[in-house]
Formats: C-alpha cells, structure tokens, sequence
C-alpha cells in the first residue's frame, strides 16, 4: 500500500507510525507477527523500513525491536487518543469545540418555529397566540410539548374549528387547522311562513323564491316589517279567485349599524411576574410525598411540567413562573391599545355572525375613572327572519 487510510475503528484505537533501521529487520517482522503485533502498510525505503503499529502494541514491538538490534523512531501519531490529547493541552480550543458539538446536538430539541396553516388573518393569530399560551412557543423543549393536548385544548377553545393536526418537522411545528362548515338548516317548506327584518335597515338587495315581496331596493325598513309576505292571491287571468298561503323564502340584503361600547379603568389590579423562574420537585412515594421549597408566590404560571414514573416513586418537575397581585396605574395610550385590541375581536365576531363590514367609526371618549371606546360598525348582510304564520291562515276561495 502506497498510503495507508484509516478507517474508523483504527482512528478510535490510535496508531503510530515507526521507521526501522539496522539489525535484521526481516526476523524482526516474522517474529512480530507470530508474536501478534498487528503491522500495517509496511514499505521499504532509503532510510529503512516504515510501518503503522497500534499504540497498545508499541511497547512489545520495541522490546522486539532491541532483541534483534534495530533502531526505531517514532514518525506520526493518528488517531482519537492523541486528538484528545491535542485537544486537553489547548483547554480553550476544546472548550470551544466542546460547546459547539453540545449545541449542534442539543438545538434540534427545541422549538424554533411555529407555524398555523388552514386559516386566514385574524384567526391565525389567535391560534398562534394560544399555542404559545399552551406552552408550544419558540425556544420551548421539545420532548415537553405534549401536541396531542394542545391539539384538544383549541378544539375546546374555538369551537369553530373541525379539524387541529400538529405536526414536527425538525425543529419547525406545524399546527394545520380545518374550519368547521355551518351545519345545513332544515326548512319544513310545508309550513305557512314570511319573512320579517331582524334589524332596522337600508335595503340594498331583494330576492324571492317564494311568496310576494313588500320591499325594494332603497327602502328602509324597521325590525319587524314585513320583507316577503307568504300570502298569495290566487288570480284567474286578472281577477282574484281567493287567497293561499306558502312558506315564503329569499333572501333580502341590507345595511345596518352594529354599535359596541367598552370602559377600561386607568388603575386596576393585575397578577405580574415577579421576575425570574422558579423550580418545584414533588415527590411522591407509598410512604407519603415530599416537595423542595420553591419561591413564595400568591399565584403561578406554569411555564413547563413534566412527570417520571420509577418502581415504587413519582417524581413531578414544575417549572414557573411567579406571580404577584398588583395595583397597576396604565397610561391613556396603554388603555387604547387594549380596548382596540377587545375592538378588534368584536369585530370579527360581527364578520362571522352577520355579514361584512362597510364602514367603521371609533370614538375614544373619557370616562370618570378610565377610558371609553364606542365603535359604530356599518354592516351589510342578510336581514331577513323566517317566522311561522298563524295557523288560522288558511286557503280562502271566493
């Protein structure tokens, strides 16, 4: 061999590299080997004869060595071994390398990223917020994420949802959500019905698909007035011949103010963080159970548990974070920042349950001990109520 290549269980023994000079070296390697030195890459040079011998046979190949009148030398040494002891001499170098490895293996158990697919702004936001809240956050450990009950705890937070599948791509999360698909009404077409407004309105669009309309485009309409009327008349060419009744249905677009009001005090009462992390370790035994003190607080946020089962005993390890009741004096700007946030949320209720928003007007107006918010929301949608006429309606002939 020309060069000799190491392969990894030679690298984790060590190997060094000997030249060998005078005496009779060809009995010393016939000796060496029925004596069971391992001799690697063995080549005849100018200078004597190199070879590779593993560092445990170093000493029984030397005392061969004298025993038949060669000269050796020590040429290289490869191998972990004399990498270590590299490594121990420049204790920065190590220390660094060291800290290098240890971060390289421990960062793919951590959370990096966390991402919501499936859904559209706003609601992404607060699924990405409740996610956090459960502990399923960026820099989380994540061996401590338990995905099963942060997937269960947002279906029982936004019942909106059908469908909540968390999955682990490295150190990348993905939380992949379904919206839930309103559930068909069921509509007893037999039964006498008309149409009324729900709200006060401008009407903006009428479609029938059953009775008469008593409204057009244009009209304002008060909460109750009739929008599709479910009597009929029944006509022989131009002249009435009686009157039925039907389940009238369609579908009346109009546009309506949403008004919503909401008051923040300037000095309220709110649990902070008293600043840094504290530890709990429980420990429960058939004997009784037994805890490590842990900081004093009138109330915790848990920020990490974990529990480990062991023959005989239960250790439980809580990590939080303590918390302190305090009076807490806000600034006018701190008050219109959470009451546009409530604003925003009210807001999107409105979205999901009446229609789309038009227009929008804020006032912020000052209240005796904190902030008001009123918003006008200009809305258009459907304004139509289905109701069941009177059962003494019935079919009537001239």
């Amino acid at each position: 061999m020309s060069q000799f290549c190491f392969p990894f269980w030679y690298l984790r023994q060590g190997y060094v590299m000997i030249r060998i000079t005078g005496g009779m070296p060809e009995r010393l390697l016939s000796r060496s080997v029925a004596a069971g030195v391992v001799l690697r890459d063995v080549q005849r040079q100018k200078e004597g004869i190199t070879l590779w011998v593993p560092v445990g046979q170093v000493r029984p190949f030397g005392r061969l060595c004298r025993q038949y009148g060669c000269r050796f030398r020590l040429l290289k040494k490869e191998g972990f071994p004399f990498l270590l002891w590299r490594l121990a001499r420049k204790k920065a170098m190590a220390g660094g390398l060291l800290v290098f490895l240890l971060a390289v293996s421990l960062s793919g158990l951590f959370v990096w990223q966390v991402e919501v697919s499936g859904v559209q702004e706003p609601i992404k936001s607060r699924l990405l917020a409740f996610c956090r809240q459960e502990g399923l956050r960026e820099g989380a450990f994540g061996p401590s994420c338990d995905t099963g009950a942060v997937a269960e705890a947002m279906l029982e937070e936004f019942p909106f949802l059908r469908f909540v599948s968390i999955h682990q791509t490295g150190t990348r999360y993905t939380v992949e959500v379904e919206e839930r698909l309103p559930e068909p009404v069921v509509v007893d077409k037999s039964t006498p019905a008309q149409v009324v407004a729900k709200v006060d309105a401008l009407v903006t669009e009428v479609a029938v698909s059953a009775g008469s309309a008593c409204v057009k485009e244009g009209d304002v309409v008060r909460q109750g007035d009739l929008l599709i009327d479910g009597h009929l008349t029944l006509r022989d060419g131009e002249a009435p011949v009686g009157e039925t009744v039907t389940h009238a249905a369609g579908q009346v677009m109009g546009r309506f103010e949403v008004t919503w009001e909401k008051s923040l005090p300037l000095i309220c009462q709110q649990w902070v963080p008293q600043g840094g992390r504290a530890c709990q370790l429980l420990v429960k035994t058939k004997q009784g159970s037994f805890s490590f003190p842990a900081a004093q607080a009138e109330k915790m946020e848990v920020l990490d548990q974990k529990q480990l089962s062991l023959p005989f005993v239960q250790v439980q390890l809580t990590t939080y974070t303590p918390l302190v009741l305090q009076t807490l004096e806000q600034t006018e700007q701190q008050l219109k920042g959470a009451l546009w946030s409530l604003a925003q949320q009210q807001e999107e209720i409105i979205r999901q349950t009446a229609g789309s928003i038009v227009d929008c007007k804020a006032e912020f107006l000052p209240a005796s001990d904190g902030l008001t918010l009123q918003m006008t929301w200009t809305v258009e949608g459907d304004i139509g109520l289905t109701e069941q006429l009177d059962e003494g309606d019935e079919t009537k002939d001239e």
